[in-house]
């Protein structure tokens, strides 16, 4: 009897098996008949139940790609149970290792922590630890004498990443999960970074910041100093009002202020950059060379969004006219500021003593600004066009 059908797209089912129910074993005939051919297309929620022998029921369920005919090939059903049974070995050793007591059973490695012996395994420590397993494979005499010492961990640091190797335990808190991250990077444990990388991006807070940005830094983790950057900026005005934001240093100033999420507004900006340029209790030691990079800071603040008022301000700093940098790009802008065609401003009769202007078309205006080659408060002549006199050389 021939069926005429159309072939049926591959649908993923869960198919109820056994390997002894597929009749695959070599040298043994089937005896029963073969699977008729579906007449509908197999649904992806329907179970198909094989014959099966009534001494061996059917007792594995595998879920993969069924074939046209709701049928798996021998070489899927051995990879699905090579992986079903390194799973159920890998099971078997977790569970022995996390006994408590049973841990300590075959152990052939000391590592000494602080003149305390922690008993462990080799092959445990060589498949976490990329420092262990550089130190067991190198020859040293640590593999010879089968016991090694530790600098630069504490005791109770190390415990603690012993027993999340041996028992999966979640030991991170607040207080020691910058210990355990500074750890699990000197023992080179990849996934323990991981998980202390993800526990801290989950509870960084206006207080605990600046440390966590100094640690990612010294580090080298990239994917914690991205986020923290984020933070910084998202959270600038808090920032800016702790304490610790003095402890910045230029080069992670520069890139808060060049952050794209930044959200606060150019005055809030400059005020901030002032802050930190001005010499406080025990940061009067590198006063200088902070005042040195106020002009590179400046220039990032996007000067044609400052308000009049703190342009004005800017105009007679202390610390702004110290810096060539600063003055030109304040002087620049304040220039701005006076061609603008706006019958209200008041900033150029009140800060920049402008003259009365005459009729004629190529005239000049007189601005007391700070030359930027001098360092003093001259009398700057700049024509209409902002170009720049013949005995100054400001910036327009």
């Amino acid at each position: 009897m021939a069926y005429f059908m159309e072939t049926p797209p591959r649908p993923e089912v869960d198919v109820a098996v056994a390997l002894e129910s597929l009749d695959l074993v070599e040298g043994e005939a089937s005896s029963s008949p073969p699977p008729r051919l579906p007449t509908t297309p197999a649904s992806t929620s329907s179970w198909l139940r094989l014959s099966q022998r009534p001494h061996q029921p059917v007792s594995r369920v595998i879920k993969s790609q069924a074939f046209d005919f709701g049928l798996e090939s021998p070489e899927m059903i051995v990879a699905d149970l090579k992986t079903e049974i390194s799973m159920k070995l890998k099971k078997g050793v977790f569970k022995c290792f996390s006994r408590g007591p049973t841990r300590e059973m075959f152990c052939d490695f000391i590592v000494t922590i602080e003149d305390q012996e922690f008993p462990c395994h080799r092959f445990i420590l060589n498949a976490c630890s990329g420092f262990f397993e550089a130190m067991l494979r190198s020859g040293m005499k640590e593999t010879q004498e089968l016991k090694a010492r530790v600098h630069g961990i504490s005791t109770n640091i190390f415990k603690l990443i012993l027993d999340v190797i041996y028992t999966g335990s979640n030991v991170l808190t607040l207080e020691n999960m910058i210990d355990v991250w500074k750890g699990a990077h000197q023992l080179q444990i990849e996934f323990l970074i991981e998980i202390c990388e993800t526990f801290i991006l989950r509870n960084i807070n206006s207080e605990n910041c600046f440390m966590i940005y100094n640690y990612a830094q010294l580090l080298d983790a990239a994917k914690v100093n991205h986020h923290i950057l984020i933070y910084l900026a998202q959270n600038f005005i808090t920032v800016v009002q702790n304490d610790k934001f003095l402890k910045l240093r230029y080069e992670e100033l520069l890139e808060i202020l060049k952050h794209p999420l930044l959200p606060v507004c150019a005055d809030f900006q400059v005020e901030a950059i002032l802050k930190w340029c001005t010499p406080t209790g025990k940061y009067n030691k590198d006063y200088h060379k902070r005042l040195a990079n106020l002009g590179n800071l400046i220039q990032v603040v996007n000067m044609a969004k400052v308000s009049t008022q703190c342009l004005a301000a800017l105009l007679t700093n202390n610390f702004i006219q110290g810096n060539r940098r600063a003055v030109a790009a304040v002087n620049c802008q304040a220039a701005k500021v006076v061609q603008r065609p706006d019958s209200h401003n008041t900033f150029a009769e009140d800060n920049l003593n402008l003259i009365d202007r005459f009729d004629e078309p190529n005239c000049f205006y007189t601005l007391g600004l700070i030359c930027h080659h001098c360092m003093k408060k001259q009398q700057h002549n700049l024509s209409s066009d902002m170009s720049v006199c013949m005995n100054t050389s400001m910036v327009s």
